[in-house]
């Protein structure tokens, strides 16, 4: 395929990915087109604007909207987007243990808007394969990225998860239930988390809790 064979001196060549669409396509087996197609339709891997991870590492907000993709091109992209900063941070090496500057403990923040639908949930007996961020929960921490995780309810997060939180912030609940399954958990009243207003909630490190009002931007005085 455009010229890469079993000779490393060919391995340096750039494989466009129209091109193994195009081969894949003529398979004769319909099954693999078939299997396919979403990433094809979405053009997942051969999109007009790249994704640099360089440029992301750098500094500054990257921010990428998954919303327009089915539910299983979100996990697929996901995983493969997290495994390659892995991967890439992994070859960097891990942050030496003890330090204390905070622009050297933390490499990376990565923040996961409705993150249930990237961890795994469990059905009946069986667990369904949701598992996106389990893997790097606990692995990515030590090269420097830190996973800043929102959900509506707790029990979106299985215990592998929770056993990683060092930080946890509960705001408003939307009804009754909501808030009674969140006040078991953080161990609060069930009121305040009723009656809190947008903005408010309570913040939990380790056993200290405090009440807290998050000022927009908009809001703040300079």
């Amino acid at each position: 395929m455009s010229g890469i064979t079993g000779n490393t001196g060919t391995w340096t060549r750039v494989l466009d990915f129209d091109d193994i669409e195009s081969e894949i396509m003529s398979c004769e087996d319909e099954a693999i087109p078939a299997y396919l197609e979403d990433i094809f339709d979405y053009k997942l891997f051969s999109g007009e604007e790249k994704i640099s991870l360089p440029t992301i590492l750098s500094g500054g907000i990257t921010h990428i909207n998954l919303n327009a993709l089915p539910e299983n091109l979100r996990y697929l992209f996901a995983d493969l987007f997290l495994r390659r900063i892995y991967y890439t941070l992994q070859a960097t090496g891990e942050i030496p243990r003890g330090t204390e500057n905070e622009r050297e403990k933390f490499r990376l923040f990565v923040i996961v808007d409705e993150a249930k639908l990237l961890v795994s949930q469990k059905s009946g007996s069986k667990t369904a394969i949701k598992a996106v961020l389990n893997k790097y929960a606990t692995e990515m921490r030590k090269f420097g990225v830190s996973l800043i995780l929102a959900s509506q309810l707790i029990a979106h997060f299985n215990e592998e998860i929770l056993a990683n939180i060092a930080v946890k912030f509960c705001m408003r609940a939307e009804n009754k239930k909501q808030a009674q399954e969140n006040a078991k958990f953080f161990e609060v009243s069930e009121k305040d988390l009723l009656n809190f207003r947008p903005g408010e909630g309570i913040l939990i490190i380790g056993s200290e809790k405090m009440n807290v009002r998050i000022v927009p931007s908009s809001g703040r005085k300079v």
